[in-house]
């Protein structure tokens, strides 16, 4: 329960993973078993989700889930299933929902012909804050990009299609948790305090004084 309402539950727990691709993979599996037993058919799967390809079916159904947990109020509005009143991320983000009932964000790079090929980039997804799927998205371009810091990750971040609602922060925040960083930015002692600069570094004296070739 959040806020009165009922959240929806994966079927697949997000917090037992630690990498997306195992995650993704596990969600293929899942629904390759439906398939097999009947449950699901390519058919079916076009109906959901637009696409009979299991990974990005697999994708897809992960990032609904977790929007639906993270923006139950802008979804409902959108769906004019809410109680009027235009929540603030729909109006200061531009927000709506796509053909598959992702949300996403319109921004103002609609005009940029070089980003046509990629449609993620000019109306990214929403991510929520502090979801497990949004920790796991940021560790993955964390770990594309060869574990640089964090302005190169949030970068990455942006050309795989994603939006965070406070990027800094919740990048910063998930990259505590990278193992690999941690290991590699620890000293092995603390450097010693700082002694006093010399002298000759902090007396005044005239303009080219020592010039040297």
């Amino acid at each position: 329960l959040h806020e009165g309402r009922v959240l929806p539950v994966p079927v697949i727990s997000f917090e037992r993973y630690s990498k997306l691709t195992k995650l993704l993979n596990t969600q293929v599996l899942v629904l390759k078993f439906l398939m097999l037993t009947g449950v699901l058919s390519e058919r079916m799967l076009q109906y959901l989700w637009g696409t009979s390809n299991l990974m990005e079916c697999a994708k897809i159904y992960l990032i609904t889930i977790m929007q639906k947990q993270s923006f139950t109020a802008e979804i409902e509005f959108l769906r004019g299933t809410g109680n009027g009143k235009v929540p603030d991320r729909v109006r200061d983000l531009n927000l709506f929902l796509d053909n598959r009932g992702i949300l996403r964000c319109d921004g103002r790079m609609a005009k940029v012909s070089s980003l046509h090929y990629d449609p993620d980039m000019i109306n990214p997804i929403m991510l929520g804050k502090n979801h497990p799927l949004t920790n796991l998205i940021i560790l993955n371009s964390h770990h594309k990009i060869k574990h640089l810091g964090i302005q190169p990750t949030l970068n990455r971040i942006r050309l795989d299609g994603f939006r965070l609602i406070h990027p800094i922060n919740s990048v910063k925040q998930t990259l505590k948790s990278c193992f690999t960083c941690k290991k590699m930015n620890a000293l092995a002692f603390k450097y010693p305090k700082m002694t006093d600069l010399p002298s000759h570094r902090i007396n005044l004296i005239r303009p080219y004084n020592h010039v040297g070739v």
